[in-house]
């Protein structure tokens, strides 16, 4: 196997290249425009979705929440996230492969390490962010909401406003997080520019 760095924090993109490189041999091409709707799990079928171009948001079919942002590469259909759909945040290309042939390929040529990398960082990033909403008041669940927003990928990140994001992510009033965001910046802790988070500075 290739040299993996053994980072939780980073995104691992050589474990991502990895597995590409296997599955794209029998994935079918699908471009999908900006801001369209895309479901990997319809009418009992299941496919494996690899992004490999493009910026996607993950939403909940509950409440219709936003569960993330990603930007390629990234891979949709091989976890438990049957109640989750895309939104496409910019013109995004898709390799299309059925689940079952995906779990095959992954048997056979046995790239389990690569996708323990993977999940391992899917779960650090879900770690911080359930530990930021669970915070005492609207200050610190705002506050720690926009430190685990600082640590998606600044070409995903600039894309979306600040109070977009905080409204999809909590339960907060709107007027909550106008008057907190508007405290944070007053008081030089955060920098927010054409209404896109661009620096966090020590509260």
């Amino acid at each position: 196997m290739m040299n993996i760095e053994d980072k939780a924090n980073e995104k691992p993109l050589d474990s991502f290249k990895a597995i590409f490189e296997l599955l794209s041999r029998e994935t079918t091409p699908k471009i999908v425009r900006e801001n369209r709707v895309l479901y990997y799990n319809k009418n009992n079928m299941s496919d494996c979705f690899l992004l490999v171009d493009g910026e996607v948001t993950i939403k909940s079919r509950v409440g219709n929440k936003t569960v993330g942002n990603v930007k390629a590469p990234f891979f949709f259909g091989l976890s438990v996230d049957s109640n989750n759909y895309l939104q496409t945040i910019s013109e995004s290309t898709f390799g299309v492969i059925s689940t079952k042939r995906t779990n095959e390929i992954i048997r056979d040529n046995n790239l389990w390490e690569y996708f323990y990398y993977i999940y391992r960082w899917e779960t650090t990033l879900i770690f911080k962010k359930l530990s930021a909403i669970n915070h005492s008041t609207s200050r610190e669940i705002i506050f720690s909401l926009l430190q685990h927003f600082m640590l998606q990928d600044p070409e995903v990140r600039l894309t979306i406003p600040v109070i977009r994001y905080l409204q999809d992510n909590s339960s907060l009033s709107r007027s909550s997080i106008y008057n907190i965001i508007s405290s944070l910046k007053e008081n030089g802790t955060i920098v927010v520019r054409n209404g896109m988070l661009t620096r966090i500075n020590n509260p």
